[in-house]
């Protein structure tokens, strides 16, 4: 049932947006590894950042290593994370320069015009928005500003001198009808949200984990959870959730990655009794239909250590 609500309901881009996280191509087997004793430290609440790990490959030709760093985002970093990003929604190279737009092409046929449209917007919105992410962490990191508290980091995952995944932690109401907002809100408000809503206060919500397509199946996405569950832990988060594609088809691999760290299905009872003529399997799998995408909502409660 879910593959078939997805393809009667998904949206064009605007709730991918919120997702990034898809799996449009099928992925090597991973044949790297990084030690128990790593992904432990990365997920204590006393990790910091720049952190440097080993990985070390499995494969039975020989024994090779990889250094990778996982680090903040930085503005310098953002000529190569958003085409990145572009590539990711099948919107190809981004539009910056009005001698790339296909003239003759939209001559002939007008119906690629919103692709044209798409690929010349999209790139300077995810821009705007990781810059004012970058913005504020920095502003939650400055020890100037103790009324700025830590809400929103984008972490970035680099090999060879190269940035080639992400993921966003950022404190948001655990609504599970709504996808957080594109852009920092101030804590206030989000504590006003929570408030209106009926809802506990904001704690951890991941978002935007993509990973570069030619550098998946190889644990990266772990690593990178692992260390939001350390930065959520250094913020003093109770729980983290994040939306996931409830497609069984596109939506297989991370959902597999979530439940294998821990995360669980959200009830909400009275949020999902407009899916009654679902199946009861699917309600009880945490599912929401937002902006017209079928998405579970999961979560993973924090130990204290």
């Amino acid at each position: 049932l879910a593959p078939r609500i997805t393809q009667q309901c998904r949206s064009r881009h605007f709730v991918q947006c919120c997702l990034f996280f898809k799996s449009k191509r099928p992925t090597t087997r991973s044949y790297w590894k990084i030690s128990d004793a790593a992904l432990h430290e990365l997920s204590e609440p006393t990790v910091t950042f720049p952190y440097h790990v080993t990985m070390e490959s499995t494969g039975i030709e020989r024994q090779e290593t990889k250094e990778i760093i996982i680090r903040t985002l930085q503005v310098d970093d953002l000529p190569h994370v958003i085409p990145m990003c572009t590539m990711e929604f099948g919107l190809g190279e981004p539009i910056t320069r009005i001698d790339q737009i296909p003239w003759a092409a939209l001559m002939e046929d007008t119906s690629g015009l919103n692709d044209v449209v798409d690929r010349i917007l999209f790139a300077p919105l995810v821009s705007m928005s990781l810059r004012m992410k970058i913005k504020r962490q920095q502003a939650g990191d400055d020890p100037s500003r103790p009324n700025v508290p830590p809400d929103d980091t984008v972490l970035c995952l680099e090999t060879d001198g190269k940035v080639v995944a992400i993921v966003d932690l950022s404190r948001q109401p655990p609504d599970p009808e709504r996808n957080p907002p594109p852009v920092p809100l101030p804590m206030l408000f989000k504590n006003f949200l929570s408030l209106l809503r009926g809802l506990p206060p904001p704690d951890g919500w991941v978002t935007n984990l993509l990973v570069g397509d030619s550098h998946r199946g190889r644990g990266y996405s772990k690593v990178l959870l692992k260390a939001v569950e350390g930065l959520a832990r250094s913020w003093n988060c109770g729980a983290i959730y994040l939306h996931v594609d409830a497609d069984t088809v596109s939506g297989r691999i991370p959902q597999e990655l979530y439940r294998g760290l821990g995360y669980k299905p959200v009830i909400d009872k009275r949020a999902q009794r407009q899916y009654e003529w679902m199946a009861p399997e699917l309600m009880n799998l945490g599912l929401y239909v937002i902006d017209e995408v079928p998405l579970l909502f999961l979560r993973k409660d924090l130990d204290v250590f």
